[in-house]
């Protein structure tokens, strides 16, 4: 479960920045389960994969620009 409290302290210090840091960690931790299945077939679904890692990819977009991205969301997409 520290994947759980990673995410939980991710959004204590990021605030609404939380939203691009765990849509970045989703993202990417999709795209690496998805080339694992590509290139293993069916028995790559069993394969672990550590989401800490993501979490933490996650968590440096939201303090780098994860205000600028949610800024560039509402001016884009919320009128």
């Amino acid at each position: 479960m520290g994947d759980v409290k990673l995410a939980g302290a991710m959004g204590l210090y990021l605030g609404v920045s939380i939203i691009p840091a765990m849509l970045t960690a989703f993202l990417s931790g999709s795209i690496v389960g998805l080339a694992i299945i590509a290139r293993e077939g069916a028995a790559g679904r069993k394969k672990a994969v550590p989401f800490g890692v993501f979490l933490a990819l996650g968590g440096l977009v939201g303090v780098l620009a994860g205000p600028e991205l949610i800024e560039l969301y509402e001016d884009n997409f919320l009128d």
